[in-house]
C-alpha cells in the first residue's frame, strides 16, 4: 500500500513546542546541558537533576536527588 504523502517527512517538519524544554538527569555541572543550549538556542529550558550538590550547574533550573526518582514524579511536568 502506498501513501500519498511521506508522513515521516511531515512530522518532521512540524516545529516543536517552545520553549523545548530538556531534563537533563545526572547532570553534574552541565556539561550535557551546555550543549544542548548550543544545539537548541536560547528558546530551550534545561532542568539538571543529580545526586551531587551542583552549585555552578550551567541550566535553568537544578534540583539535587536521585535522577530516576525525579524523572518518574516529575517528567510530565518538565515535558509540559
Amino acid at each position: 500500500m502506498t501513501q500519498p504523502t511521506d508522513i515521516r517527512r511531515a512530522l518532521a517538519l512540524r516545529a516543536p513546542a517552545r520553549p523545548l524544554r530538556v531534563l537533563d538527569g545526572c547532570c553534574c555541572i552541565g556539561g550535557g546541558s551546555e550543549g544542548y543550549r548550543r544545539a537548541f538556542g536560547p528558546d530551550c529550558h534545561i532542568t539538571g537533576v543529580d545526586i551531587e550538590a551542583q552549585p555552578d550547574y550551567r541550566g535553568d533550573d537544578f534540583h539535587q536527588g536521585d535522577a530516576i526518582e525525579f524523572i518518574r514524579a516529575h517528567a510530565l511536568e518538565v515535558a509540559a
